[in-house]
């Protein structure tokens, strides 16, 4: 499986890489705009997307990844700070498929993105 992973915050993208490298190919983004870039380029799987992005942030990047002909399928995590119902709401309004709150363990992780590799 090819995940995009987004992120602007160098650690969020240290901390996640090694839970997602040797099980699936990660390619990395810092923000929305080289976001959508690199997902017509890659065509991922899957895109992991974190709370905070410059440019264009993790909602309205959700919904543009949505209205593209060629990319409305991927499925999105969004990456949320605090797993509230508003958060949750969010995510699921702007089109993810699912959200995860941190601190995330790599079994946390490999689980969701095994759930979504089986429906």
């Amino acid at each position: 499986m090819t995940i995009l992973f987004l992120s602007d915050v160098p650690l969020h993208r240290e901390r996640i890489e090694p839970l997602i490298q040797g099980r699936h190919t990660i390619v990395v983004g810092r923000d929305g705009v080289e976001g959508q870039a690199m997902a017509r380029a890659v065509h991922p799987d899957l895109v992991v997307v974190d709370r905070t992005l410059p440019v264009v942030d993790q909602w309205d990047y959700v919904r543009i990844l949505k209205n593209d002909p060629n990319l409305y399928d991927v499925p999105v995590i969004a990456l949320v700070v605090h797993a509230s119902e508003r958060d949750r709401a969010r995510a699921l309004a702007s089109g993810c498929h699912d959200y995860i709150s941190r601190p995330i363990s790599s079994a946390d992780l490999c689980g969701h993105f095994d759930r979504l590799e089986a429906a």
